[in-house]
């Protein structure tokens, strides 16, 4: 009797971490979701949907067995590209490698707050922030970076700006935006914004968080949304997910209830694959579970993503440009780099043999001191490079009207150029790019890529 109860204790035990894995993949979207509905037992999309722009996964029970479906979009899709098939199918595979660890809790959560493996050496875990909550935005970055970077007195700002810290088993950078309905009606100060957020978390964000207040769900929030998607691609939303703000007392479940019977709330979530996630400002202040609640939520979303921050022709144009103005201007600062090892060389051998013995125990040395200095001066060149090249970045095409508009002027210009050999060549390219891109109604991109071809030209 003994033994017929410990076999049905351990079948019950396999039967609860068991999970079976579904993947739906086709050519009809309503299809797919009417099928996964079915499976699930429930109404998991609406009649309404007809489509997706990435894979989902949902959980669910089907016959006492724990189940993910896992969506992929129309395959047979107009928007679906080759490239953007491969990435699709790279993105299932992470989706149900991520179903897999799911089925793990316990060793899960476990090794949660260490460095992830996506991230080596020296990376930094970029988060983007955006929304339309000062205080909301300071309290979410604040318990991200494991302190307070923003003080309660704080209402808002007015550029964005990027604090750095080491919490959670790694190197974080959160870049916060100024509140964006203060700049709904301004199109050359929302440039401005978007273009300084980008050089500051190039070459790209892991994760991009979009928050607002619990008690300000409104239409205006998806049209804040659509700034963004407008000036950083549809694509961004792949790397979003929503954060609602509160300081209620109520449980997250009575919580969840409200917000989802808010319809401008089931819009937004919708468009970001509805990734979302109830913040409670108050017990984040106290308690530091609700911040690693928040991060393993995120590490989620990177490993659905292939385990990759978000990049576009925006952000490379941004990363290239940053970088050959970093260099150039430590080229500029050589003799100041070579006074300050010639200062601290004259110091140490000056101190005698006790000095150098004691730096050497206590890890101060000369070379130690050499690579602080030279690594504060490497911080202050990325950061002066990030505000300048922001100042004169361009943002009027997507990369496929950059690549059109180029392309149909580059051809011709090349031809023309060909009359006074190869530089002649480049240069009729690039000023054939800036006709293309004029054809294209792009005339500012264009003209960035002849003034970084003439640049190249006289570094030769």
């Amino acid at each position: 009797m003994d033994s017929h109860n410990h076999s049905h204790r351990r079948q019950e035990a396999q039967s609860t971490d068991m999970e079976l894995r579904i993947l739906v993949v086709g050519s009809s979207g309503p299809s797919q979701f009417s099928l996964t509905n079915s499976i699930l037992g429930r109404e998991e999309f609406s009649k309404e949907v007809t489509s997706i722009v990435q894979s989902r996964k949902n959980l669910g029970d089907l016959a006492g067995t724990r189940v993910a479906v896992v969506n992929g979009p129309n395959l047979y899709g107009k928007h679906l590209s080759r490239t953007k098939m491969k990435t699709e199918m790279k993105r299932l595979s992470c989706t149900i490698m991520a179903s897999n660890e799911g089925s793990q809790p316990k060793r899960r959560r476990k090794n949660s707050m260490e460095e992830p493996p996506y991230l080596s050496g020296d990376a930094e875990f970029r988060v983007l922030l955006f929304g339309r909550s000062g205080r909301s935005q300071f309290s979410l970055a604040n318990s991200i970076l494991g302190t307070d970077v923003f003080n309660d007195e704080l209402c808002h700002i007015t550029e964005s700006q990027r604090h750095r810290s080491e919490a959670f088993g790694r190197k974080l950078a959160v870049v916060n935006t100024p509140n964006l309905s203060e700049y709904e009606a301004s199109q050359k100060e929302l440039r401005r914004v978007f273009k300084l957020s980008v050089c500051m978390s190039s070459p790209g964000p892991y994760v991009v968080l979009f928050a607002f207040d619990l008690n300000n769900i409104s239409p205006s929030a998806a049209s804040i949304l659509e700034l963004v998607t407008k000036h950083f691609g549809d694509s961004i939303l792949n790397h979003m997910m929503v954060v609602v703000c509160h300081e209620e007392e109520k449980e997250d479940s009575a919580l969840e209830e409200k917000v989802k019977t808010n319809r401008d709330f089931r819009e937004l979530i919708e468009k970001c694959g509805r990734r979302y996630h109830l913040f409670n400002e108050r017990k984040a202040r106290r308690d530091e579970k609700v911040s690693r609640q928040l991060l393993e939520k995120m590490d989620d979303m990177v490993r659905e993503n292939g385990c990759r921050f978000y990049s576009n022709h925006q952000y490379q144009e941004a990363e290239e440009r940053i970088q050959k103005e970093e260099r150039f201007m430590m080229k500029g600062r050589k003799k100041e780099m070579l006074t300050k090892r010639k200062e601290l060389e004259s110091r140490y051998t000056g101190e005698g043999l006790e000095k150098e013995l004691e730096s050497r125990y206590t890890g101060e040395g000369l070379e130690k001191e050499l690579l602080q200095f030279e690594t504060r001066i490497r911080v202050e060149n990325r950061a002066k490079a990030e505000r300048k090249i922001s100042e004169v970045l361009g943002f009027t095409l997507t990369a496929v009207d950059y690549a059109a508009a180029v392309g149909k002027g580059a051809a011709l210009g090349a031809l023309c150029g060909a009359v006074v050999g190869f530089e002649g060549m480049v240069v009729g390219a690039a000023v054939g790019a800036v006709v293309g891109g004029g054809i294209g109604g792009a005339v500012s991109a264009a003209w960035g890529y002849l003034t970084n071809t003439a640049a190249q030209m006289n570094r030769r």
